[in-house]
């Protein structure tokens, strides 16, 4: 895990965050993912997202955006910048409960990824019903 500086509105420094990269792979380290924000609790502060996403794909890194608190702004057309680059995300996290009404720990995960859902909640036992077993 590693902190990444940020400026005076905490934003995420795209540039010391393009150095630790650097810093880790001459070291030995094999870095997998880089966590944006989109919007936190308590300031609202949301990451450059699309120039994250540029630096995502350039490395090969996943992109996980963490918009639990602003991932809302999307369905607000004057807001829908505010999250520029959101789009390109490997993954996303949402909490539907901080603005749309709904009971508390209503957490949604978006992917672009569509079969790591299934093998993530694929797990069988013996006493789960096997796919394609219908039960009446």
């Amino acid at each position: 895990l590693r902190i990444i500086k940020t400026d005076s509105e905490l934003h995420i420094d795209v540039h010391a965050l393009h150095h630790q990269i650097q810093v880790d792979r001459a070291a030995g380290y094999t870095p997998f993912l880089i966590i944006a924000t989109g919007g936190t609790t308590g300031a609202g502060a949301i990451d450059p997202i699309n120039e994250i996403a540029n630096l995502a794909e350039r490395e090969h890194l996943w992109l996980h955006v963490d918009a639990a608190y602003g991932g809302a702004s999307v369905f607000a057309p004057e807001m829908l910048d505010l999250l520029h680059g959101i789009d390109r995300a490997d993954s996303i996290t949402f909490d539907a409960h901080k603005w749309m009404s709904v009971p508390m720990g209503a957490g949604i995960y978006i992917t672009r990824h569509k079969d790591i859902l299934h093998r993530t909640f694929s797990i069988t036992a013996d006493y789960m019903p096997k796919e394609g077993l219908i039960w009446m």
